[in-house]
């Protein structure tokens, strides 16, 4: 999970917004992981992640290789596949990882979509935000919560994506800016995939506590605009008021028209 705390301040209000993303790709940390290496990992034999793979093309381990041990695509009696480039620098596994899923031989394609081995992909991803605003005494004035929940996003990637150049990493070997993930792609979900909107607000008036709530459940995937105009149509006044943060927590469920900048 990351969470994220924004604040802005205005005259009269405060506001802060706490945003909790759950993500379902996680990646494994390789420097316990078993090693098959022939020689002192070198830039011409250097020492990679490779994925180790059932018939299926699950990944069942993730493991420490070298092409001159692994390029034949075996080891220890199991299909083998170069996942994550060594480390330009040191020319092993420092800064990098591993991924668990499955690997399609035809495209040379992983599929990012579980934390583990043994675990089945995740089925729905949760995002949620809170944005409390106080008054000018710093009172609670009220807390909003927005929630949405879809189907989960995998990710994919090919290990040519993972290969980095010396300047991505200082002399000591280490990334400069951390263990940079940005190859990793959103896999498109199918327009007939569902979607849940939540908006809770609490808030005071008059002196006493009231909440307001209101949901929305969608079918199909939709634009911005359709999503807003589908609020409207019924009438679903809290939800318009935070479209905006209802659109950054459905992230890629939401259509993105062709030309349009996501």
């Amino acid at each position: 999970m990351i969470n994220k705390l924004i604040s802005t301040k205005g005259e009269k209000m405060k506001k802060k917004i706490a945003i909790a993303l759950n993500l379902v790709i996680l990646s494994a940390v390789i420097t316990s992981a078993p090693q098959a290496i022939a020689s002192q990992c070198s830039s011409a034999d250097p020492c990679g992640t490779w994925a180790m793979l059932d018939p299926q093309g699950t990944v069942t381990n993730i493991i420490v290789c070298q092409a001159s041990v692994c390029g034949g695509g075996t080891w220890a009696g199991q299909t083998v596949v170069p996942q994550v480039a060594a480390n330009p620098v040191t020319n092993d596994t420092t800064g990098t990882g591993g991924y668990w899923g499955t690997y399609d031989s035809n495209t040379k394609e992983f599929t990012v979509d579980r934390s583990g081995p043994n675990q089945t992909p995740a089925q729905t991803q949760t995002n949620s935000e809170t944005r409390t605003e106080t008054n000018s005494e710093g009172a609670v004035a009220s807390t909003t919560t927005i929630e949405t929940t879809t189907p989960a996003v995998a990710k994919t990637f090919k290990y040519e994506d993972t290969i980095k150049n010396l300047n991505d990493f200082d002399k000591s070997g280490q990334p400069i800016n951390g263990w940079d993930q940005r190859y990793l792609k959103d896999k498109e979900l199918p327009d007939n995939s569902p979607a849940n909107i939540k908006v809770v607000k609490e808030y005071i008036e008059d002196e006493m506590a009231k909440i307001k709530s209101e949901s929305m459940t969608l079918v199909n995937r939709m634009t911005e605009v359709e999503l807003t105009e589908a609020a409207k149509a019924e009438n679903k006044t809290l939800i318009i008021e935070n479209i905006m943060s209802v659109v950054r927590l459905l992230n890629s469920w939401i259509k993105v028209v062709r030309g349009e900048i996501k």
